[in-house]
């Protein structure tokens, strides 16, 4: 499966990401390739995060790292106001969005990041294969805990109703997902990458690091949509 990210501006040519996705949201390919693909910023090494759980000996090159930093150089010159009109076409339908190159690039490094091969972007795998561009802050909470629960229900169905352990909850997940974020923008600030880029990352963190208000106070704004179901239970 294949999203386009095509990014139009006034003054300037349009620039197209195209990411190539297998059934299950892994990302396997992006275009334009880079020449860069494989540069020093890409080593596991460099800027590696405190709690990365791969050796450098089997895997040489970081896969968050890997999936993103080719894609992003295609900015590096321009500014994180820039007014662009967005448009995302999937093989299912398209979106189409006014926004600042920053916000655009917000919602293509949600969908690198969690199609990526990082350990800790697992979960986010089946959000990336069902890829909602342009999320709200409501939205993003009501997939992220729905996709929460499928895995849950998931798990039971296998485990005969054992409960995942408590190093599984949303809490766990995003506290390390935001670990990710910090390295990832010291290996783009070491590329010299433009503000558009880092903002970018900044705002997609902002969410991550407040994913815990988020739940609470998105939650409830949630909560009267099942509330006759829920009466409806008792």
């Amino acid at each position: 499966m294949k999203t386009d990210y095509i990014f139009r501006f006034n003054d300037r040519s349009p620039l197209t990401i195209s990411v190539q996705q297998n059934d299950q949201g892994l990302i396997s390919g992006v275009l334009p390739e880079s020449k860069d693909s494989l540069s020093p910023v890409t080593a596991l090494a460099h800027c590696q995060c405190a709690h990365c759980p791969l050796q450098a000996d089997e895997h040489p090159y970081c896969p968050l790292a890997a999936t993103i930093c080719p894609a992003l150089a295609e900015f590096g010159q321009l500014t994180s106001y820039e007014e662009t009109r967005v448009l995302v076409v999937t093989e299912e339908r398209s979106y189409l969005k006014r926004t600042s190159l920053q916000q655009g690039l917000r919602s293509l490094l949600g969908l690198l990041m969690g199609g990526s091969g990082c350990p800790y972007m697992l979960y986010f795998r089946p959000l990336a294969r069902f890829h909602l561009p342009f999320s709200s802050d409501a939205e993003t909470v009501f997939r992220s805990l729905g996709n929460f629960l499928i895995a849950q229900h998931l798990h039971n169905r296998r485990h005969s109703g054992d409960q995942p352990g408590s190093s599984k909850t949303l809490e766990r997940i995003y506290a390390d997902v935001h670990q990710v974020n910090a390295g990832m923008s010291r290996r783009l600030r070491s590329m010299a990458s433009s503000d558009a880029i880092n903002n970018a990352l900044v705002l997609l963190d902002l969410f991550t690091g407040l994913m815990n208000t988020y739940l609470e106070e998105e939650t409830d704004t949630l909560e009267h949509l099942y509330a006759e179901f829920i009466a409806q239970q008792q």
